[in-house]
């Protein structure tokens, strides 16, 4: 077998020693797919490609290769599973619990927790393992979306995870502790892009995409002077578009399905020249706050996850953010001061003075 390893379909060569045996019966252990599932070929260094890293396995998919006779694969795992069993720990005890102390303590928890694995570098992770723990944890709409957004692009498919992963983040950064209003702002941050699955999700629409979260208009701008309008009008639309097909598909599984209006509202900006309502910053709710914050930050390039992208990403993120010369006309300003806040005071001083109480306890 070649000591090197090409999987063209995800643009990866990595040596053979990465690959680890899996069977069919162990991958159904997983809900999200913790590496890049492949076959070896003994005489080829191309394998043969089945899985990215993040991809849902569906009963469908295990259905139709069991059938097959096709039982055993090779992977090169992504995730951590240290970090997913201590933080979906916390997030099954965050939906469980019943008094507000409780869930505060669990809301303080978990954010120690993304601050030790995603904001310093202390703890290795993968971005997937945040996206796995809250897929698991919050995802309650039927698996057609998922799969509707990972056909139309495997950026989008990244992005609608990530954005909705971290929205968790934000929500907990602000207070809210009620775990069926931080699923339902989760369910609505999946579906932000959910409008761009209606059409053909081409080279342009992505430029334009990538153009208009670094400063507003631009994407519009960009795509304006291109084609026969067509991109520009399924652009322009798409975030009533998305609004509609949520509300179509996903109300019954929502404690407030009049959450969704927010995906109309994820490329306003402060001084109202945001689209398509051209809303003031007066008349952006701090839910909204959360949406429009997701979008900016979230890369739109995103197309493979790898196994220690986790460490300091978001706080990478945050000060790419930062530096942005247009954030001051982004409505969700405020709520980035108050992510900073946390988790460059908050949070390192709640871990000195614990690490301080355990000091005197050991000493005592």
């Amino acid at each position: 077998m070649p000591a090197i390893v090409k999987i063209p379909k995800i643009d990866l060569t990595a040596s053979a020693d990465s690959f680890s045996d899996i069977t069919l019966d162990e991958l159904t252990q997983y809900t999200v797919c913790p590496g890049h599932l492949v076959r070896l070929r003994e005489f080829s260094a191309k394998a043969f490609f089945f899985l990215r890293a993040g991809d849902l396995i569906s009963d469908d998919f295990v259905q139709r290769y069991r059938d097959r006779g096709v039982l055993d694969f090779q992977i090169m795992y992504v995730h951590h599973e240290d970090a997913q069993e201590s933080g979906r720990a916390i997030l099954k005890n965050l939906k469980n619990a019943k008094l507000t102390s409780e869930q505060l303590q669990y809301r303080a928890e978990f954010l120690k927790w993304f601050y030790q694995h995603y904001w310093e570098d202390e703890n290795d992770s993968s971005v997937l393992d945040l996206v796995t723990i809250c897929f698991e944890s919050f995802f309650d709409l039927d698996e057609k979306i998922a799969k509707e957004y990972n056909e139309t692009s495997i950026f989008l498919y990244n992005r609608a995870h990530m954005m909705a992963s971290f929205s968790v983040v934000l929500c907990l950064v602000q207070g809210y502790v009620d775990f069926r209003m931080i699923q339902d702002i989760y369910h609505t941050a999946f579906l932000l892009d959910f409008g761009l699955t209606s059409g053909s999700f081409n080279i342009e629409l992505l430029e334009a995409c990538r153009r208009e979260s670094q400063e507003m208009g631009t994407g519009l701008a960009y795509l304006r002077v291109r084609g026969d309008g067509s991109d520009y009008e399924l652009f322009f639309n798409h975030p009533k578009a998305g609004a509609a097909k949520a509300r179509e598909l996903a109300s019954e599984k929502m404690f407030e399905p009049k959450l969704f209006k927010m995906i109309e509202t994820h490329h306003e900006q402060s001084n109202g020249q945001g689209f398509p309502r051209g809303l003031h910053h007066g008349e952006i709710s701090d839910f909204e706050a959360i949406v429009i914050a997701v979008d900016k930050l979230m890369p739109f390039d995103y197309d493979r996850f790898k196994p220690f992208d986790g460490i300091g990403f978001f706080k990478d993120l945050f000060n790419k953010a930062k530096s942005n010369e247009h954030i001051e006309s982004f409505p969700c300003l405020r709520l980035f001061n108050e992510v900073r806040r946390c988790f460059e005071q908050t949070i390192p001083e709640l871990i000195e003075i614990e690490k301080l109480a355990i000091s005197e306890e050991e000493v005592a």
